[in-house]
């Protein structure tokens, strides 16, 4: 498990610094030039997204995505700055006009978002998941669908997750039942 999460992390810096690299040589101003005068990389992410990335009540922030953008800083030669924001909508709309240097954090890559966004090839993968009473008599996500919308808050469930679009195997991406798409 620990050589798991050290590759995991490994790949997630290679990749990250690598989307940095690959902004800096988009046509506008060289962001790297950009953040190693500045000495520092201005990163957005969510405060409110554990174990991604949480803020402590100390204000500090903790979490995977802290961790490769403090790796990817230190790599650079220059510090972190932290700018959170729960407005997940300012993120993924691009446009950031130098508020943000880079984003840390879990998106789903679309082609919309494409369009306004440089994205790192996906370095994990969080399948969705769904657990029920055994009395519920819903065995497939479909029957929890088929429910009435009130009922589906009812029953029991051991996962609710704010989630990106999951791949279901041979069904493409399905829409999460709760929560909204990252």
């Amino acid at each position: 498990m620990r050589i798991r999460r050290q590759l995991t992390v490994t790949l997630a810096l290679l990749l990250a610094t690598i989307a940095v690299a690959g902004a800096c040589s988009s046509g506008s101003a060289d962001l790297y030039d950009t953040i190693k005068s500045k000495g520092k990389i201005v990163v957005v992410t969510d405060p409110a997204y554990p174990p991604q990335s949480e803020q402590l009540p100390d204000g500090s922030l903790q979490g995977f995505d802290v961790d490769v953008a403090n790796e990817v800083a230190k790599r650079l030669g220059v510090t972190t700055e932290f700018s959170p924001t729960t407005n997940f909508d300012l993120v993924v709309a691009g446009g950031w006009a130098g508020r943000w240097d880079m984003s840390a954090g879990s998106v789903t890559i679309t082609e919309e978002r494409k369009a306004k966004l440089d994205f790192t090839p996906p370095y994990y993968f969080t399948p969705a998941q769904m657990g029920v009473v055994t009395d519920s008599g819903i065995t497939t996500l479909d029957g929890l669908a088929a429910m009435p919308r009130q009922h589906q808050q009812e029953i029991s469930l051991v996962v609710v997750e704010q989630a990106p679009l999951h791949e279901v195997e041979g069904q493409g991406p399905q829409t999460p039942l709760f929560g909204h798409q990252r």
